[in-house]
């Protein structure tokens, strides 16, 4: 904005007057300040433009943020209740351990793998049963299907 002061505008109002007369003058000063009224509504009205479409943009950046954040504070506390759980059941592990000795624990894992052993032995062998491999088939099968009806076998 320019800086005028009043010596200047003195001389503005005189050499307006000069030129404009003492008859138009008071028509002529309404015309400026009309203007002036205008210009001064239209910037306003431009202002509150800019500042609703700002507005408008921040809305949604606010509502993303405040869902951001409750998704964070979500996940948090879903990791905390996750620590926490794992935590309790680290402390009642170690109340075991405790109060059963190391060698109790072992000798127990090694009665459960050996059970386990011989429950894989038991149902391979009831599967495998009534299996032949075929090397011993082909020895076992008669040669011809009249020898097959009479129970023959090829030697």
């Amino acid at each position: 904005m320019p800086d005028i002061g009043l010596i200047e505008l003195v001389v503005i109002g005189l050499v307006l007057f000069l030129v404009v007369g003492p008859e138009r003058m008071p028509e002529l000063l309404s015309q400026v300040a009309g203007i002036i009224r205008k210009t001064r509504s239209w910037v306003n009205d431009a202002k509150g433009m800019v500042q609703e479409q700002a507005m408008e943009l921040k809305d949604p950046l606010t509502q993303a943020r405040e869902v951001v954040r409750g998704e964070i504070e979500g996940a948090t506390d879903d990791v905390a209740g996750d620590v926490r759980r794992e935590l309790r059941e680290l402390k009642e592990t170690g109340e075991v351990m405790k109060q059963r000795p190391l060698s109790e624990i072992y000798a127990e894992m090694q009665r459960n793998t050996a059970q386990d052993a011989k429950t894989t032995d038991d149902t391979s062998q009831g599967f495998m049963q009534g299996y032949t491999r075929p090397e011993t088939a082909a020895q076992d099968a008669p040669a011809t299907p009249a020898k097959a009806e009479k129970g023959i076998k090829d030697e």
